[in-house]
C-alpha cells in the first residue's frame, strides 16, 4: 500500500514517509509502517501487534476534529482532562467566547454515561456535540434516538467520516408517504408479533377490541416514521392509542391539555439523553399534533378551539384479502 493517513489524519505517500513512525491504513484503520521492497522501494504494510481497528479511527477522528476546529478559526484543544467525571473530552473548542465539547464515539456508551457527561458539560457552561463514527452504521432507531441533538428547531445526528476527513449532519425526512411495498412489510410484521407473541398488550388489547391487528384501518399507515420518538414503530404506537380510544365511550370529550396528557400516559417515549428536557417536549407534542391531525381527517376525532371529541369509531377490514383490494387503489399522497 502506497497510501496512509498519518496521526494528524492527513494522507501521506509512501515516499514521504519516515522510518519508526506509526500510519493507518484509510480502509480499516489499523496501525501500519514504512518499509522497504527488496528493490528499496518504500510502502506500508500493518504492523504486527495491530491494536483495534475501532481506537484507530477514534484517534484519527480526534486529530481531525481539532484540524477543523482550527481551520474554522477556533482555538481548540485535544483531549482535556475533566476529573470530576474521570473523562477527558476529545476537543475542546471555543467558538465565540463559547467553549463547546466535541466528542467523536466509536465504542459503546450507556444511556446512563452519556446523560452523566452531557448533563456535565451543560452544568459547566459547555455546549457539546456528539460526532458518531463508522461502528454506529447502520444505526438502529434506538441508537438514532440516544444520540438525537438539537439544530435549529429540529432533531439531527451528527457524523464524522474519518476517510473523508469531514463531518456530515442527518436531519428530518420530510418526504414521509408510504408505498404498498413498505406497507405490505407493515402488514407481514403484525402478523409476525402474532406469531411470535411479541408486544402482548398490544396483542391483548387487541383480542379485547375482537380486532386483528394487520387489519386495521387504512389512515394509520400513512404516516412514515421521520425521526424515531417511541418505543414502538410508529404503526404499533398509533394501533395501542387507537384500541385504548375504542374502549371509551363515542363523544368522549377532552379539553386539549387533557388530550395531550392521555395520549402521554399511552405513549413510551425512547429516552434522549442528548437533548434538554424542553426541547424532548418539543418533538412530543409536535408528534401528538399531528397524530390529531391525522385523525381528525380521518374523522376519528372531531377537534375544536377547546376540545378533543371522540368522533366515530374506525372502520377495521373484514379480511386480508379486502385490505389489500383498497390499499392498491388508494392514493397515498392525498391522504
Amino acid at each position: 500500500m502506497l497510501i496512509a493517513f498519518n496521526s494528524q489524519g492527513q494522507l501521506i505517500h509512501a515516499s514521504q514517509a519516515k522510518a519508526k513512525v506509526k500510519y493507518y491504513c484509510p480502509e480499516t484503520f489499523v496501525p501500519m509502517e514504512m518499509r522497504l521492497s527488496s528493490k528499496n522501494q518504500p510502502y506500508f504494510a500493518k504492523i504486527n501487534h495491530q491494536g483495534a481497528a475501532e481506537s484507530q479511527e477514534h484517534l484519527l477522528g480526534k486529530q481531525q476534529i481539532y484540524t477543523w476546529c482550527q481551520q474554522q478559526g477556533w482555538p481548540a484543544e485535544l483531549e482535556v482532562p475533566v476529573n470530576s467525571i474521570q473523562q477527558r473530552i476529545d476537543v475542546l473548542a471555543n467558538v465565540k467566547l463559547q467553549k463547546i465539547a466535541f466528542e467523536f464515539q466509536c465504542s459503546p456508551i450507556s444511556i446512563q454515561t452519556l446523560k452523566k457527561r452531557t448533563t456535565y458539560y451543560w452544568r459547566a457552561g459547555y455546549n457539546v456535540y456528539w460526532f458518531l463514527g463508522s461502528p454506529y452504521r447502520p444505526i438502529s432507531r434506538k441508537m438514532k434516538a440516544k444520540f438525537t441533538q438539537w439544530d435549529q428547531q429540529q432533531p439531527v445526528l451528527y457524523w464524522w467520516h474519518v476517510k473523508q476527513g469531514k463531518l456530515s449532519k442527518q436531519v428530518m425526512n420530510l418526504n414521509n408517504f408510504k408505498n404498498n411495498d413498505l406497507i405490505s412489510r407493515e402488514l407481514n410484521r403484525l402478523k409476525w408479533q402474532r406469531r411470535h407473541k411479541t408486544h402482548s398488550t398490544l396483542l391483548n388489547l387487541a383480542y379485547l377490541n375482537h380486532h386483528q391487528l394487520w387489519l386495521c384501518p387504512a389512515f394509520l399507515h400513512n404516516w412514515g416514521e421521520n425521526w424515531p420518538l417511541t418505543s414502538e414503530h410508529l404503526l404499533e404506537w398509533q394501533l395501542k392509542i387507537l384500541l385504548q380510544l375504542e374502549r371509551l365511550p363515542l363523544k368522549s370529550q377532552w379539553t386539549l391539555e387533557q388530550w395531550f396528557q392521555w395520549v402521554e400516559q399511552q405513549t413510551n417515549w425512547l429516552p434522549m439523553p442528548c437533548l434538554r428536557v424542553k426541547q424532548q417536549q418539543i418533538l412530543h407534542q409536535r408528534l401528538i399534533n399531528q397524530l390529531t391531525q391525522r385523525w381528525s381527517q380521518a374523522g376519528i376525532l372531531k377537534v375544536t378551539k377547546q376540545d378533543i371529541i371522540f368522533w366515530q369509531f374506525p372502520k377495521w377490514y373484514g379480511s386480508e384479502q379486502e385490505k389489500k383490494r383498497h390499499l392498491s387503489s388508494w392514493r397515498w399522497d392525498q391522504i
